[in-house]
């Protein structure tokens, strides 16, 4: 679940345009999906990737040591028996390339030069294992596998976090370390799965429709779970992650209301689901005051030395904007931000800033920040034409960068975000891949911003 360098990971509307030229007229969206040539071993390649990240490491899943999944990534990547089409793989490339360029720049100020060379070359060899797995996400069997598994992953750790309460009762989020168990890796994979569930819950329909009261039966089923999972990140006292959870929450709400073929329609669904929301939250939270008061002044005198988490996240803060300012173009190299500083942060010297942003802002300059704001150009422009006509699975992949992309604010969750991102190349890789193949499916040659 360890998510730092320098290892490559450790942790419809009905529309007529195409996502990439808006302008274009009377092209189908209903295009059928590129076979997979029949090949299960590529997805449970990848799939074991997933897995090894995201399962408890209570379970016997070995973690994963770089060379181990860029080979897997080798073989997976010739099982698929494609060539990587690099002009549909853009959105990836172009995002990360300019994310590596800014890392491979700021070697030139780097104050701990092997260090950020190292880290760097840990970067490069993340970016080579995603890029060699986007032909297989651009499956979508793939994509609701990764799904299934992230759903599976996260049921499994509140196994184990209830496990966890009932044998250390207060002591849960020492006792989840001590277990191996991050708090910010498991609190974003609880997140995602249950915004998931919530989609699911809101608009799932299965192809063969049996009686009314079964899809019904299924959706509360769905959104059950997804408040459980929620209700786990309450348990380790995750204050971000509930903040990313309201985040994913929304963004579900506001598909239900676009999607509404009336609008006021939308907004009496909407206001029935918050109040369910509100009456589950009234339920649970005498049992959550049991727990997480208890211990969380207890922990943070004994981390903090007296100064409570608004206070670190405040130093946190100053020596992230600190290294910016002193290099905002060509940034600190990878790694820079866990160096001390003694004039602001000498309590907690070698702490990461915890905010993924201002991190690659800081450590591989201006053009890191820059990444992100194409990744987001992109992201909406694809979003705004073809969300709604894409399968609930894809929709539910596009949907969980809202809340992830909040999740950055507060953590460093570099190799989750590659990704994710990885993922939605693979939905815009399929895209393109299948209105090239149609003779009257006009596209435009500008797949990016």
């Amino acid at each position: 679940m360890n998510d730092s360098y320098p290892t490559p990971w450790s942790d419809p509307t009905s529309s007529s345009l195409t996502p990439y030229d808006e302008q274009a007229p009377g092209v189908r969206t209903d295009l059928p999906e590129r076979g997979l040539q029949g090949k299960w071993l590529p997805i449970i390649l990848v799939s074991l990737f997933f897995l090894s990240s995201w399962l408890p490491s209570s379970w016997p899943t070995p973690e994963l040591k770089w060379y181990m999944v860029f080979s897997l990534a080798i073989v997976a990547f010739l099982a698929q028996g494609v060539r990587l089409d690099m002009r549909a793989a853009q959105p990836f490339w172009v995002v990360y390339g300019l994310s590596f360029a800014g890392a491979l720049i700021s070697l030139l100020r780097a104050p701990n030069f092997d260090r950020a060379q190292t880290n760097t070359v840990g970067f490069g060899v993340n970016l080579v294992i995603f890029i060699l797995f986007i032909p297989v996400l651009a499956t979508r069997l793939t994509r609701r596998v990764i799904l299934m598994v992230l759903i599976f992953s996260a049921i499994l750790w509140t196994f184990e976090i209830q496990r966890l309460v009932s044998k250390y009762g207060t002591l849960i989020l020492s006792s989840l370390a001590e277990t191996g168990g991050n708090r910010n890796a498991v609190g974003i994979i609880l997140t995602l799965a249950g915004t998931a569930l919530f989609y699911l819950a809101a608009f799932w329909r299965p192809s063969k429709i049996g009686s009314l009261l079964q899809l019904w039966i299924m959706r509360l089923v769905f959104g059950l779970a997804g408040l459980f999972l929620f209700y786990n990140l309450v348990l380790i006292y995750d204050r971000s992650g509930l903040f990313e959870a309201t985040v994913g929450i929304g963004a579900v709400l506001g598909a239900i209301w676009i999607k509404s073929p009336r609008k006021f329609s939308g907004l009496i669904r909407v206001a029935l689901v918050v109040s369910v929301l509100i009456l589950a939250v009234i339920l649970v939270l005498p049992r959550t005051l049991e727990t997480a008061p208890v211990w969380e002044p207890i922990y943070e005198r004994t981390l903090t030395e007296g100064i409570d988490s608004f206070g670190r996240r405040e130093l946190l803060l100053r020596k992230g904007w600190y290294l910016v300012g002193q290099n905002p173009f060509l940034g600190v190299g990878i790694g820079g931000t866990k160096d001390a500083i003694y004039s602001i942060d000498a309590i907690f010297p070698y702490y990461f800033v915890h905010n993924m942003y201002l991190t690659d802002w800081a450590e591989k300059g201006i053009l890191g920040l820059f990444s992100y704001i194409v990744l987001i150009l992109i992201y909406l422009r694809f979003v705004k034409v073809k969300f709604f006509n894409l399968p609930i699975a894809d929709q539910i992949w596009l949907l969980l960068f809202i809340p992830l992309s909040f999740a950055l604010l507060f953590k460093d969750m570099n190799t989750l975000h590659i990704a994710i991102v990885a993922i939605i190349t693979g939905i815009i890789y399929e895209q393109y891949q299948l209105e090239r193949t149609e003779p009257e499916n006009p596209v435009s040659p500008n797949i990016g911003v």
